[in-house]
């Protein structure tokens, strides 16, 4: 499942802004899923450092439309999608 949102997300058309982690199939199992580790910051430690109201200009309107996009694809295109999106997950 991982590997079909993963390969969805990954073949964006002209080019993905998001880094999609994928999967180790060698050391997954039905109760474990390894993925690649990737370095990054949270979105919401982010938010916790900008001052509430703040503008984060074309940046912040790349991500969130990278992000839109992201979604709008698994559910529409594909029927597909992760149900549970949070930081855990």
């Amino acid at each position: 499942a991982m590997e079909r949102i993963g390969r969805t997300l990954r073949e964006a058309p002209g080019g993905a802004a998001l880094v999609v982690p994928r999967t180790v199939p060698s050391l997954c199992s039905k109760r474990v899923l390894v993925m690649d580790y990737l370095r990054g910051e949270p979105l919401s430690r982010l938010a916790e450092r900008l001052p509430e109201g703040a503008d984060l200009g074309p940046a912040g309107k790349a991500l969130l439309a990278a992000l839109t996009d992201a979604f709008g694809r698994c559910i529409f295109e594909t029927g597909f999608f992760h149900a549970d999106p949070h930081p855990g997950n």
